[in-house]
């Protein structure tokens, strides 16, 4: 039995231990059982579980990796890179309730210290465009409903999100109702194409056009995610399902217009695609565009 020590962190010490199971194996091309049962202190449970389902999963794994390597295979990947992205991707698909960045930035701190100097931020851009598919899986569009109005109440009082948004002076539920419910004119008017970014049912976010153009092809687009759902690529997957919605639109060219401390929403935008057209200051936001 293993006990957390205080001021260590249980999940990464477990996947320390996970990391030696898996390079034991791979190294002897053996079963994780063998590395397992050869050790006199059994690891973490959590360690166990990470080992076992890699172990069990890796030509699939191994299969997602190589979709995401350019002008690379994963059977030339060093091994320890190789043992940590597989475990990365193991957790992204089978961990859903730990968010995908502190995953991401797990795997590449044990790179950096275990691995070559160019293996942590070839792990980081891996792995980071693995993420993207992943959650494109989970992650849906839908048009708003009145049951979302608790999500959008939380929204406008969060102060994230306000901070890149004008929330209107009235954040009652009863405003948040009427504008779910106005959703549709606006959209049929093009004014504005609003959709909720849904996770198995739930409103865990939103992305919406404006200001649309037909006639140039272009539109204003903007998107947040509750804080409860951040860090795990919802709102990559919203954006860039997005960009297909906006086409249906005859919108082809999206701007995006983000405040220069808002690192996050860069983020989102740059792994989606859109390309800085304007670096912003303390006065003014970047302006992104995605085409």
């Amino acid at each position: 039995m293993t006990t957390d020590v205080p001021g260590l962190n249980p999940r990464r010490e477990a996947r320390e231990e996970a990391l030696a199971l898996l390079y034991q194996a791979e190294l002897t091309s053996s079963p994780v059982d063998d590395a397992l049962g050869a050790r006199e202190v059994p690891p973490a449970a959590y360690a166990v579980e990470i080992a076992l389902g890699v172990d069990d999963e890796r030509d699939d794994l191994d299969a997602l990796i190589g979709r995401h390597l350019t002008n690379w295979r994963v059977d030339r990947m060093p091994m320890i890179d190789r043992v940590l992205a597989r475990m990365a991707v193991w957790e992204f698909r089978s961990k859903p309730d730990i968010p995908t960045g502190v995953v991401l930035s797990e795997a590449v701190e044990l790179a950096s210290i275990y691995c070559g100097e160019r293996s942590a931020p070839f792990l980081n851009g891996v792995l980071d465009s693995v993420a993207g598919e992943v959650m494109a899986d989970e992650v849906t569009l839908r048009p708003w409903r009145v049951d979302d109005t608790p999500a959008l109440v939380a929204a406008w009082h969060d102060d994230a999100i306000v901070a890149g948004s004008t929330p209107p002076p009235d954040r009652s539920a009863a405003a948040a109702r009427r504008w779910i419910e106005g959703c549709d004119v606006r959209e049929q008017r093009l004014l504005a194409v609003d959709r909720v970014i849904d996770v198995a049912g739930a409103c865990v976010g939103e992305v919406g056009l404006s200001d649309i153009d037909q006639r140039r092809g272009a539109a204003l687009i903007g998107w947040w995610v509750g804080a409860e759902h951040r860090s795990r690529g919802f709102a990559v997957a919203g954006v860039a399902a997005m960009v297909e919605v906006a086409a249906l639109f005859g919108v082809t060219t999206l701007v995006a217009r983000i405040g220069i401390d808002n690192t996050a929403s860069v983020r989102v935008a740059e792994r989606v695609g859109f390309m800085l057209l304007r670096a912003g200051s303390e006065a003014e936001p970047h302006v992104y565009v995605h085409r």
